[in-house]
This record gives C-alpha cells, structure tokens and sequence, in this order.
C-alpha cells in the first residue's frame, strides 16, 4: 500500500527552507548560539553551535585553553574570529585537540577477533592519498589514487580496506561518489556486513540510509532513532521529486523576498 505521509506538504516546506537559510549564514550572517558553562570554581565551557552542526567547546580553566571541535570546515574563517574573541593573546596557553570518538564508546570482548578495521573521514581524503605514496616500496606498490578521478579514488580506497569480520566508521563516504557509485559502495556494504563487518556511518546520503537491517539515528537536539521514511533526507528527496515545482515556488519566492 501506498504510505501516507505523517507530515502535511507545508511543514515539509518549512523544514527545507530552514536548512537552506543554513547554507547563507557566512561571513557577517553567521550567527552561532554561544553559551557559557561554569563545572567548576576555576572552570568553565565556551559551548558554540554552529548552523550546521559541528559543535565546538573553548574549555577555560586557570588561564589555559583547551579548544575539542568537530570539525567545522564550513565555518572555519567565521570559527577563528570567534576564538579571538574568547581567546585574546592566549595562542601561547591554547591546546588544540580534536574530539575523540572513543569517549563514547564502551568495548566489548566478543569471541571473535576484529581482524580489520579503517576510519575514513571524507574531509581528510586528499591527504590520505598523499601519504600513501611515502609508503610505497618494492613489496608495497603505491595505488596511484591521485592519478585517478575524486570519486574513483574514494571508492578504490573503500574497496581496497572493506572485509569482512572489520569494524569501519566512515565519515560522510558519499561526498565524493556519484549515484551510481553511492549504489556500488550500499552494496560493498551490505556483503561485508552480512559476513560479519560492522560499520558506523555518518551520512546525508539517502541510498546509503537504506541499507537493509541498518539501524538510524538522527542527531539534532538529542539522539534518536528513526524509521528510513521519517527521516528529513527521504521527507526532502521525496519534495523534491513529486512537488518540485511547489518546492521551487517557496525556495525562490523567499528568495526574492530577502
């Protein structure tokens, strides 16, 4: 049968107009929600969120500063300005670390060894295929991933480190592959986990969401799960393709409007 949207059309509107006034908020726009913390009597937290997510945290604590971000590359001009001012003439009492994903993780000894593991973070591509040329020797030829195009060296790196019985935890994967390619790696996937693979998976991609027997969560004020149709990717994917034209009609109106 056929299903029934939970949500009337209007809301849908509403919710992708408001991430696409996320994407012009640079430059003097950018207008993060600042708040201050105090843990402790010398202690306290800069929180900054983003429009985009990517929170950062300035911790002071008896004139030094330790700065955890997760990643804010799409902000990053805006971020520095905003250091400078919670941080003024301090570069030398200032640690920079980026946040670790193994404070939330709790492991567990299975019966079975993990016998490969890789972390791929999208941002950090280029560099990974750099380096991997400094390691090249006789038994370890070099793979030549700059020689081929972004997306085909992304998928070559997967393809190269994915087996089975691995953990992987991939970030943003989908950012340089086309459609097709997005299916390719949905179905790399699926094969290693069925023989045993793990994978956490950070993505926007509506093709890897439906992975079959994944389970979602969704990051916004708090963490959730969610169903693949109730997901705001599938809910604007699917605006995108049955009402374009009521799509467009808002997106630019309110364009014309600002």
């Amino acid at each position: 049968p056929k299903r029934q949207n939970k949500k009337p059309l209007g809301a849908l509107v509403l919710a992708l107009l408001s991430l696409y006034q996320r994407t012009r908020r640079k430059g003097e726009n950018f207008t993060p929600r600042i708040s201050t913390h105090k843990i402790a009597e010398n202690t306290e937290v800069v929180l900054i969120e983003p429009p985009c997510g990517s929170n950062t945290m300035i911790i002071k604590s008896k004139g030094e500063y330790l700065f955890v971000d997760s990643g804010y590359a799409c902000y990053k001009q805006e971020m520095l300005k905003i250091f400078e001012k919670y941080v003024p003439g301090q570069e030398k009492n200032a640690a920079f670390a980026h946040s670790n994903l193994y404070h939330a993780l709790h492991l567990v000894k299975g019966y079975e060894k993990c016998k490969h593991a890789y972390f791929l973070r999208a941002e950090s591509f280029y560099n990974v295929a750099t380096i991997e040329m400094e390691y090249v020797d006789a038994f370890h030829p070099s793979k030549r991933y700059h020689e081929k195009s972004h997306g085909e060296s992304f998928l070559a790196v997967l393809q190269d480190h994915l087996n089975e019985k691995g953990l992987y935890i991939l970030d943003e994967p989908e950012a340089a592959l086309s459609l097709p390619n997005q299916l390719a790696l949905l179905s790399m996937i699926h094969r290693y986990a069925k023989k045993g693979a793990q994978f956490i998976i950070a993505t926007h991609s509506l093709i890897l969401q439906g992975i079959p027997n994944a389970s979602l969560y969704e990051f916004e004020e708090d963490i959730h799960p969610i169903s693949f149709e109730d997901s705001k990717t599938y809910e604007i994917s699917s605006l995108m393709i049955h009402h374009r034209d009521h799509l467009f009609y808002h997106l630019f109106e309110e364009e014309e409007e600002s």
